[in-house]
């Protein structure tokens, strides 16, 4: 059961689709490193909430709270509005983890604030929060081939080799979701803030 009334925690957000047929997609990256922490944490999502799975984690003495939505991508900022409103997360306390195609495989932004760059998720927050005044995690999943619709890209798996990558991808965006939250974000920044790999 997830204590509503605690003040001055973070609540992560792994953006992606529900379903099966998603699950290994590259738009689902955020959702799989929300789904990494929860498994590392032996922590399952299972707290219920209308429009989220949730769990509560402790780092180091520290608690956040961990979800993914269930509405699709393009209608993420309902589902995280809500979980807002219902936790009382003030938004500088607020992370989303999302994937991106202007970064490469590998790489991880962590930024406050900014535009959504395009995407659908990041768009659907922002027009339903009124504001762009949250923290974002970009996780790169590369370019699409020349030609290739940038939406099918991100709708369709990683490719075998990119596969054998995202191990390592995964642990490093889930322990600079760890620093944000016994450190703080502008230490995440200089952590994580550099090309990896």
């Amino acid at each position: 059961m997830i204590d509503k009334y605690k003040k001055n925690r973070y609540l992560v957000v792994g953006l992606g689709n529900p379903g099966k047929q998603f699950s290994g997609n590259r738009h689902n990256l955020g959702k799989m490193i929300v789904t990494g922490l929860s498994k590392e944490s032996k922590v399952p999502l299972t707290a219920k909430h209308p429009k989220a799975e949730l769990a509560e984690v402790v780092v180091d003495d520290k608690e956040a709270i961990i979800a993914t939505v269930n509405d699709y991508m393009n209608l993420s900022g309902f589902g995280v509005s809500a979980l807002v409103n219902y936790l009382d997360i003030d938004l500088s306390r607020l992370v989303i983890v999302h994937d991106d195609i202007d970064l490469d495989l590998g790489e991880i932004r962590i930024k406050k604030g900014g535009g959504t760059g395009g995407h659908n998720g990041l768009r659907s927050i922002v027009d339903v929060l009124g504001s762009e005044d949250f923290l974002r995690i970009r996780l790169g999943v590369g370019r699409p081939p020349a030609k290739r619709d940038p939406a099918d890209y991100v709708l369709s798996d990683f490719s075998v080799v990119q596969f054998s990558e995202l191990e390592f991808v995964l642990q490093d965006a889930i322990d600079a979701i760890k620093v944000i939250i016994t450190d703080g974000v502008d230490e995440a920044m200089n952590r994580y803030n550099i090309k990896k790999r």
